[in-house]
Order: structure tokens, then sequence, then C-alpha cells
């Protein structure tokens, strides 16, 4: 027998339904204020971006990273170079990608001279093209700007490629004792990687680092066999300094930055779009699913809102301490891990994800410079000795004639070091750990601390 409610029962009742209702709309509009409040937080931040004449989407970054006229465009020329790209079609294929740089006093094998001569003769007329699109003034990737969803690079696949064979082609030459043709390569060499001096990506900036490395790794192979002419020593030191005066990396968290923001308002369909793209299992070039927006729930709660009002935050950080240079700069690992930490901790998914990769950047650019200070220093030693006869017994003898003035150290802001050895000379920097260890550095497979960054010439 189903009892009957009684009246003050009832009542209470009522009652009760209504404190809940208004408990359950009072938590309702506290997260309509928190998403309204969140809401102009993010407004008021990408409004100071655009203010700045800066991208917040990739459309804007299309427009921010200036289109190149295509008669001036060494991408396009660069783009038919890879086309001819060739390797062989047996093993030798493996063998070639095994050869690394000789090291000093040591010349390379019959087999591995044979091994790049046909290997360079097979790409001759790629490196032609690329001698070709290094003598355009500028330089300028394709990069689609119709939706939001990110395409890979796919040139810089075939760059790092390109760089190898004329690495390859500066050892067949100094290896013949041609040790003005082996600088030429070399330079062709920079020069590949200040085509990516300007692209407004963070793996353009790792790749353009890991070549320049690349080449003053040749570089110093090639003045540890043979001395270059004065000419040729100008023309690499014109190059290097050119590759020391850019903003790459600052122009690289901007674009980072541009590309990520529309990734915290992704539909579902195009969250899935973008996951099957990078997985391989439908075309880049596929059509992009029509964007409806995150779900009602998202929208509601504001998380991925918070998310993208925390990462503008630590941007604008990362992107203010990237402009002041090494060794201030360097700080960004410190100032990143902790915003990395926070953002895990508050759940901010994507921002963990994103600002993840930025830890190391900064030293790695840190590296890049001090590399290139040292070669640019090794390069005015040289030209010393080729019109005095004898190497300097201190860096202020190659001021102001061969240097106009003395580089620093990118990680602790002092002059470079250098020192006379019984066949030659080191420059260096104290590199990531500050200490200064005479020149020393960690040998091969070694898994000890980092010691200097060191350039030197013994022959």
């Amino acid at each position: 027998m189903i009892r009957r409610v009684t009246e003050d029962e009832g009542r209470w009742l009522k009652l009760i339904g209504i404190g809940v209702a208004l408990i359950i709309g009072g938590i309702l509009v506290a997260l309509m204020i928190a998403r309204a409040r969140m809401n102009r937080s993010v407004e008021t931040q990408l409004n100071a971006i655009r203010a700045a004449k800066l991208p917040t989407n990739r459309r804007e970054l299309g427009e921010w990273h200036a289109p190149v006229p295509d008669n001036e465009n060494a991408a396009l020329v660069l783009t038919q170079a890879f086309g001819l790209m060739r390797t062989y079609t047996d093993a030798r294929s493996n063998e070639v990608s095994q050869i690394r740089v000789p090291t000093r006093g040591k010349s390379l094998s019959p087999k591995e001279r044979d091994l790049i001569a046909g290997y360079v003769e097979l790409n001759a007329d790629a490196l032609a093209l690329a001698r070709k699109a290094l003598a355009l003034p500028k330089c300028r990737y394709p990069m689609d700007s119709s939706n939001d969803l990110v395409t890979l690079p796919y040139h810089l696949f075939e760059l790092k490629p390109l760089v190898r064979i004329c690495q390859l082609r500066a050892y067949l030459a100094n290896d013949r004792k041609e040790s003005d043709a082996a600088a030429d390569w070399i330079d062709v060499m920079l020069g590949l990687a200040r085509t990516l001096d300007e692209e407004p990506a963070i793996i353009s900036q790792l790749v353009r680092i890991a070549t320049i490395k690349l080449s003053v790794q040749t570089l110093e192979s090639a003045l540890a066999r043979e001395a270059m002419s004065d000419a040729r020593l100008v023309k690499l030191a014109t190059t290097i300094a050119s590759l020391r005066r850019t903003n790459s990396l600052q122009r690289a968290l901007i674009g980072e930055r541009a590309t990520a923001i529309p990734y915290f308002r992704l539909s579902s369909s195009e969250i899935d779009h973008l996951a099957q793209q990078w997985a391989g299992n439908i075309s880049p070039s596929s059509a992009t699913p029509s964007s409806r927006g995150p779900s009602p729930f998202l929208k509601l709660t504001g998380i991925l809102e918070r998310d993208l009002n925390f990462y503008l935050k630590a941007m604008s950080t990362n992107i203010q301490i990237v402009g002041l240079g090494p060794p201030t700069s360097l700080a960004l690992s410190n100032v990143n891990d902790q915003l990395v930490r926070e953002a895990k901790s508050r759940l901010y998914i994507l921002s963990g994800l994103s600002l993840g990769a930025l830890s190391r950047i900064t030293i790695r650019e840190a590296e890049v410079l001090a590399a290139l200070n040292v070669a640019h220093t090794a390069l005015a030693i040289e030209r010393f000795r080729g019109v005095h006869g004898r190497l300097p017994r201190e860096l202020l003898e190659i001021v102001p004639d061969f240097l106009p003035q003395l580089a620093l150290d990118p990680f602790d802001g002092a002059l470079l070091r250098h020192k006379i050895t019984e066949k030659g000379y080191v420059v260096y920097s104290v590199g990531l750990d500050g200490q200064d260890d005479g020149g020393a550095v960690r040998s091969s497979g070694s898994t000890a601390a980092p010691q200097d960054i060191t350039f030197t010439v013994e022959r």
C-alpha cells in the first residue's frame, strides 16, 4: 500500500527541490561568470598579440611570414633540386650513410673515396640546382594557410639529405687537397641552413641548428687537413656572420604560438581528422571536416579556454625571454620547466604538451651560436696565419684587421677562450656546464657531463 505524502511533507519536498534548483542554478551562474571572465582574459591577450601585429592563427601567420616573389625565392629552385636527388639502389646506399667526418689527420679510405665519388656524381644535377638556388636573395618554403590543421613540412625531410650530399662533396674535395673547392661546398651547406632563418617553426629551427653544426664540423675537419685561400676564408666568414645575426628562434616561437592557438578550439571531428593524418591513415591534403567548435560540455566548463589562457601567458613569457638572447635566454629552460610542471598539476593538457617541446631549445640555440663564434674566430686566425706566417699568441692580435671584435661566449658572456697547442690551436666556449675545461671535449660515446665546445686546427 502506497502512503500518501502529507501536506507538511509535500511542503518540505517542494522547499528541498527549490533549494536544489537554486544550488544548481548558482553553480551554473558561477560557471558562466567564470567562463565570461576567462573569455575576457583570453580575448584581451589575443587582442594584445594582434595589436603588436603578430599572428594568432595559421592564416595570419601566412600573412605575417611575408610571401616572396617567385623569381627571388630560393625554395622553389630547391624543390626542383629535391626532385633530382638520387641514391644507390644496392647496399652501397647504407654504406654511404655510415661515412662520418674524418678525424683530425685522417683521410678517406679508398672504398669511401669511391663510394662518395659515385654518390656525388649521381647527384650532380641536384647539387648544381642547390647552388643556383642560393644565388637568389630570399627564401620562403611553402606553407598551407588554408586551415588551422598543421601539415607536416615535407621540405625539411628533403633538405637534410641535400645537406649530406654537399658534406660528402666537401669531404671528397678536401681528400683531394682541393681546399678551396671544399670551402665552397661548406659554404653551400651553411647557405642551406640560412634558407631556414626566417621559417616560423621550431622544427625548422632544429633542422637549421643541426645543419649549422654539421657545417662547422666539416669546416673544422677541412682546415685541419689543408689551408684555404684568403678569398675563401673571407667568404666563409661572411656567411657565418650572417647566420649569427638572426632572430630565428623568437620568430619560431611566435609561429608556434599562432599555430597552436586554434588547437584549443578544435571540434572532435577535427581532432580525429588530425590524428588520422599524422598516423598516415589519410592524405595530408585531404579535406578538413567543417568545425562545429568544442562540445557543449567543454564550452560550458571552459576547460580548454582555461588551458588556452595559461598557454598564452606562458608563451608570452617564453617569447620575451628568448628575445633577450644568450646567456640571459638560457633561463628559459628553468622557467619553461616550471611552466610545464604547473600545466600538468592544473591539468592543462594541451599547454603541457606544447610547452614541453620547448624546454631545451635555448640551450641548442646557445650551442649553435657558440659553434658559429668559435668557427668565425678560427677563420680570422687562419687569415692572420696566411698574412704573418705564424699563429697569433693571443686573440687580440686578430682585431681589428681580421675580426672587427672578439666574440663572446653565449654560455657565460665572457670572451671566447683560445690556446696554442703543439700542432696548432683551439678556440672554445665553456659550454653548458659553465666550467672552463681548457678546451677539453667529451669523448665519443661518453655519458659524462658535456665539456667545452671547441674548434681545433692542428696540421
